[in-house]
């Protein structure tokens, strides 16, 4: 019989000769060749739904291989099975909001039951939004993904669901918000909050110069979400949706008191 060493010693055998038949020179996947493109610092990129190699290598198409292989066998099992939240995370950072879009415009058998559909398109819709740094990069798709949701029968019952502006608001007069952003940002864009310390946040992060504060007035009908995840009372709405009327530097709001920001 077998010491425990003994099979400690073969599995990790096993395992050297796996990763060594991934380092053997091989081709790179036909699926991910034309997705191999130049860099000016960097040289080749290897830029995927499903791989992302920033310095890419041909010496480590083994390991490459295996990984897309891996990831695309369980990506049509999740989509087989409408396991939508595997299918977005399989995918790289930069391809899941593309991803969204086609769930939320072609959905499944679900779309029957709309309470289940809306409950479930909206803990996506957080789970993508929170994840992603700049929407404005991806506006159109973002754009098509708000457009498809339904705003009736949204449950309020839990931080990380889409709180829509009908059930929030209502049809009411136009909603105070606040911004913040910083040199390379702009005053109008995807991304509100109704908290103005918390548009401060977003002004100061990163040290960047010309951090400012944002106050604007957002027209109810123009809001297409209240987000409550991560405690920002994030309002978001297409760019330039809002109607700006005042900003200063962070460092100015900064220096106000409670009510003087209140007030602003």
């Amino acid at each position: 019989m077998l010491s425990s060493n003994m099979i400690d010693i073969y599995e990790m055998d096993d395992q050297l000769k796996s990763f060594a038949k991934m380092m053997e020179p091989v081709g790179l996947h036909p699926n991910l060749v034309k997705h191999i493109y130049a860099h000016d610092r960097l040289g080749q990129i290897l830029h995927s739904k499903f791989v992302i190699e920033p310095m890419y290598n041909p010496a480590f198409n083994g390991r490459i291989n295996a990984l897309y292989e891996q990831k695309l066998s369980t990506y049509r099992v999740a989509v087989k099975n409408n396991n939508w939240h595997q299918r977005i995370w399989l995918c790289e950072r930069p391809y899941r909001v593309e991803e969204l879009r086609k769930i939320t415009r072609h959905g499944t058998g679900i779309k029957k039951d709309p309470a289940e559909w809306n409950k479930l398109l909206s803990e996506l819709v957080v789970s993508v939004w929170t994840d992603t740094e700049d929407p404005a990069a991806q506006s159109k798709a973002w754009s098509q993904i708000f457009s498809h949701l339904n705003f009736k029968g949204i449950p309020h019952v839990t931080d990380n669901l889409v709180w829509m502006r009908k059930n929030v608001f209502g049809k009411v007069a136009p909603v105070r918000v606040y911004r913040g952003y910083n040199e390379g940002g702009m005053a109008n864009g995807w991304s509100w909050t109704t908290d103005g310390d918390k548009a401060l946040w977003f002004a100061k992060r990163y040290n960047k110069p010309n951090a400012k504060v944002v106050r604007a007035w957002m027209p109810a009908d123009k809001i297409l979400g209240y987000i409550l995840a991560r405690g920002e009372k994030e309002v978001v709405a297409r760019p330039r949706s809002a109607r700006i009327y005042d900003q200063i530097s962070a460092v100015a709001f900064e220096r106000m008191t409670k009510l003087q920001r209140r007030n602003f």
